[in-house]
């Protein structure tokens, strides 16, 4: 590699994959990655309180947002910031909430 190809767009070409070589993930797989997302919030009641706490700040939040587009009126820097960290935390929770959905702790 030279230094002028750096920041370039150029992929390497990659040979193609076999069809009978693409598997799925084994049951067993993908089920202990579900499982170990409740290792992240063991208890019941740790990620009730966490849910609570997502939606209550998700709510006061969007509401702001919604205030100030009422009067026409920018939105601040730091609401800004506030709207993409409720946003990207979605996921993370919902996955949390999902490997949770049927374990009896």
């Amino acid at each position: 590699m030279e230094i002028s190809d750096i920041g370039s767009s150029k992929v390497p070409d990659l040979p193609p994959v076999p069809v009978d070589q693409i598997v799925p993930i084994e049951r067993a797989t993908s089920q202990a990655a579900v499982d170990s997302l409740g290792v992240i919030i063991p208890s019941v009641k740790g990620r009730k309180v966490a849910y609570a706490l997502y939606a209550g700040l998700s709510l006061v939040i969007t509401n702001v947002a919604v205030a100030f587009s009422a009067i026409g009126a920018s939105n601040p820097a730091w609401l800004t910031i506030s709207l993409a960290v409720i946003g990207n935390l979605a996921a993370p929770f919902g996955a949390i909430a999902i490997a949770n959905a049927s374990n009896k702790k």
